[in-house]
């Protein structure tokens, strides 16, 4: 969003200056009953079809909790069983956008990746037809290169999925809704057997567990808030305060720039007498405190 100045000037071009600023809505995940709901579950994908078959895979997924604000780190904790003849290797990538493949493997391996990703659905709305549209973007994914021989178990534990800044899960919006996806694919050789999927719901706030938080973070010092200045005349303002809770043992986020990126700030109103930025990236709540500590268990 943006606000424009503008200077009348009579017999000459008015001049306009624009300031872009980012809005966004506040989810605080000590709001949300699904923050603390752990994730677990198990899959198995038959290997090989009809005489083929050469066993299967099988992967057991148990994260803590659903909940996470960018800065934190989910905790991948899955096994890979590998019961089929085929030797299995983990390989997953940098987060980056758009990102598919490692492009280095062998034909013999197979490919397992973990990946954070972000879903924005637009919907229009015309009398009572209603079209949307998907778009569908990788934010984050981690990556190493273990074998795991047919029989074995592959442990990943102690590996992170790091969160960077990107817009809070939206649900509340009519026309826009964004929300996130922890997938982890394994991809057998061979053309015969189908990919294992699996998907869990990730919720990205912008306010952290306090149990997280308070586990995480050195003291804050109690900071004094001055109060609001009385309205003039008795007047009643047009809107009401939000009664958001007070955090003050909460350590103030950084505001870092999306990791999208932003573009350009020029529309077809704007000429050579409009001034302001010509680029613009929308800057997010990031906690990176909570990136360098264990996560605490959830009660």
């Amino acid at each position: 969003m943006f606000t424009q100045a503008v200077i009348d000037r009579p017999w000459k071009f008015d001049d306009k200056f624009k300031v872009l600023f980012t809005v966004i809505g506040l989810v605080d995940l000590n709001q949300e009953p699904d923050a603390v709901r752990p994730i677990r579950d198990m899959k198995s994908k038959q290997m090989g079809c009809l005489c083929c078959v050469s066993g299967h895979l099988e992967c057991n997924v148990d994260i803590e909790r659903c909940g996470y604000v960018p800065g934190e780190n989910i905790p991948l904790n899955f096994e890979l069983c590998n019961n089929s003849s085929s030797q299995v290797t983990l390989v997953d990538c940098p987060y980056r956008e758009g990102y598919v493949g490692s492009g280095s493997l062998k034909m013999d391996y197979k490919l397992v990746k973990a990946k954070l990703v972000e879903n924005v659905v637009y919907i229009a709305r015309h009398g009572w037809s209603e079209h949307s549209k998907m778009d569908s973007r990788v934010v984050a994914q981690v990556e190493s290169t273990e074998f795991v021989e047919p029989g074995d178990v592959q442990k990943w534990f102690g590996k992170f999925l790091p969160i960077p800044a990107v817009a809070p899960t939206l649900k509340t919006c009519g026309i826009i809704r964004a929300d996130y996806q922890l997938v982890i694919k394994a991809v057998p050789d061979g053309c015969c057997t189908k990919s294992l999927k699996m998907f869990f719901p990730i919720l990205i706030g912008n306010v952290p567990l306090r149990v997280v938080y308070q586990h995480a973070a050195p003291p804050v010092q109690p900071a004094i808030v001055p109060t609001a200045p009385e309205v003039a005349g008795g007047a009643v303002p047009s809107a009401p305060g939000l009664g958001l809770p007070a955090y003050h043992d909460l350590p103030p986020p950084s505001y870092e720039e999306a990791i999208f990126g932003g573009g350009s700030t020029k529309d077809e109103t704007d000429d050579e007498h409009t001034g302001g930025p010509t680029q613009f990236a929308p800057r997010y709540p990031t906690y990176r405190f909570l990136s360098n500590t264990p996560t605490a268990p959830v009660q």
